[in-house]
């Protein structure tokens, strides 16, 4: 009898996708009492999101690897380098191929218009990888990403595009601050994944 391979629903982030926003937003309220007034660095919140990761993803299913040549993946484009953060599916044998599930690139900014070149780059990676997920992991540190976040809500804005470049969804956001009724002011983590744009036809 055939042995069937296991499938996963690559639809299904959320047991990791929540855990680790909300971490690292209590981690950055956390760094700031440590040190107030200190911007961290991408590479400490990406050594951050791996321990968060290691915590929350099925080892039985998925593994993490991070700082990932692209060129591992066949991507060999000039402008593509590394990987962030990338989530595969478990080998059941050696000979297996890795399957990519996720690529995340991780973005910390106060500024909200810095954010183009980022989702270029992974529209870049998700035309060579189709079947993988494309993410932005963007940190703010008492920052609101307006662009993302509604003013009023403090939600996530579902569905924000772009040019016609890209398509983009704000899948996760989640906050935490130490002030009740400035939510400006608060540390934000949003998870945006990057999608082909859809092509109108004339």
């Amino acid at each position: 009898m055939v042995k069937k391979k296991k499938t996963i629903n690559k639809n299904d982030i959320r047991h990791w996708a929540e855990p680790l926003l909300q971490g690292l937003t209590f981690w950055l309220g956390y760094k700031e009492q440590l040190f107030p007034n200190y911007q961290l660095s991408e590479g400490a919140i990406i050594g951050e999101a791996v321990q968060l990761f290691y915590s929350h993803l099925r080892n039985n299913e998925e593994k993490l690897d991070y700082e990932v040549m692209y060129k591992t993946f066949g991507i060999n484009d000039s402008g593509l380098t590394r990987a962030d953060l990338v989530i595969m599916k478990r080998k059941e044998k050696k000979t297996d191929e890795d399957e990519i599930l996720s690529v995340i690139e991780v973005k910390r900014t106060n500024n909200d218009g810095l954010f183009r070149k980022d989702f270029l780059k992974l529209l870049k990676v998700k035309k060579q990888l189709s079947d993988a997920r494309c993410f932005l992991l963007l940190v703010c540190q008492g920052f609101r990403p307006d662009l993302f976040v509604s003013d009023t809500t403090g939600r996530a804005k579902r569905k924000v595009i772009f040019d016609n470049d890209y398509k983009l969804y704000v899948r996760f956001v989640r906050k935490a601050s130490k002030h009740f009724d400035i939510e400006k002011r608060a540390n934000y983590a949003c998870l945006i994944e990057v999608l082909l744009p859809i092509k109108i036809k004339e």
